[in-house]
């Protein structure tokens, strides 16, 4: 069975010269760290995958420093992406791991855990910012993903 843990980042300031480009406040930080530890505690992830937006890769960090592994970045988890698109990539990253954290936006997030959990393309599911869930499945596909956590800082 493989597992994804979906991360939202955490907070970030809201002045920048772009919305990529919004680092993270100290609030944010901290909740990330939270976040981490429940996670690490619980589960060991194989792969570390996350937006290119630089506040995601910041809540990724960490992870990656604590995991000694490198991360991958996408196009394909940013806030505007396609649930279809990031999906698939997703499900190619797990052919190959059988753990992988991924941080990115909303809507992206609640909209592919209402496409893999409950086969809605309409609802989007609630993600507060350094919020994680955590879903398994053997068959990434509409209504065969299980939520089996919620991680809040």
């Amino acid at each position: 069975m493989a597992r994804l843990i979906l991360m939202r980042h955490g907070e970030a300031q809201w002045r920048a010269p772009t919305d990529a480009e919004r680092p993270l406040t100290d609030h944010g930080v901290r909740d990330n760290l939270r976040v981490l530890g429940q996670i690490l505690g619980s589960y060991q992830p194989q792969g570390l995958v996350s937006s290119p937006y630089i506040r995601a890769r910041q809540t990724l960090q960490p992870f990656c420093e604590r995991l000694q592994l490198t991360a991958q970045h996408t196009s394909a988890l940013v806030p505007e992406a396609s649930v279809a698109v990031a999906s698939v990539w997703l499900q190619q990253q797990l052919e190959a791991q059988d753990c992988v954290l991924v941080v990115s936006h909303m809507p992206l997030l609640g909209s592919l855990v209402t496409h893999w959990v409950e086969a809605d393309n309409v609802a989007t599911f609630p993600f507060a910012t350094s919020m994680a869930v955590v879903l398994e499945a053997e068959w990434w596909e509409p209504g065969c993903v299980q939520l089996c956590r919620i991680i809040q800082p």
